[in-house]
């Protein structure tokens, strides 16, 4: 049926929804790009955005941009294990996102060690040889760190 035939409604209606949803996880990420946020209410938005991301990506278990809100929520959280989870989800979903969220983890790897968080910096490059193990950077920058 189109959506304005009998009976289309409901169909309308899902989509409708779906798509706030989506939409209201990707605003709570955004919300944190705020430049005037304080860090409680940054790290509120960051919650916000991985809990409506995972209710979301249980709702549509397809939709890739939901583990890959999660993966970005988590990875500014510190949680890396649940980023790299997150980050897989959206990958196995969207070969595209693949790259994009390596890059993603090898970047907030380097944010980390200028920060002096070897600890954080091991995780995430230790998450994105997860994800490529031809990404001979983090090979190496494991090398320096663990030599």
């Amino acid at each position: 049926t189109r959506p304005w035939e009998p009976g289309a409604r409901q169909p309308l209606d899902k989509l409708l929804e779906r798509s706030r949803a989506a939409g209201d996880a990707q605003a709570a990420l955004n919300r944190t790009l705020i430049p005037t946020l304080s860090e409680a209410d940054r790290t509120a938005a960051f919650n916000s955005a991985a809990q409506l991301a995972e209710t979301g990506a249980a709702a549509e278990p397809a939709n890739a941009h939901y583990p890959y809100i999660a993966a970005q929520a988590h990875l500014a959280l510190g949680h890396a294990e649940q980023a790299l989870a997150s980050y897989r989800r959206a990958a196995e979903l969207c070969a595209e996102l693949a790259p994009i969220a390596v890059t993603e983890l090898y970047n907030n790897g380097m944010e980390r060690l200028a920060a002096n968080d070897t600890t954080g910096a091991l995780s995430r490059w230790e998450a994105v040889v997860a994800l490529d193990s031809t990404r001979a950077d983090a090979v190496f920058n494991l090398g320096v760190l663990y030599g």
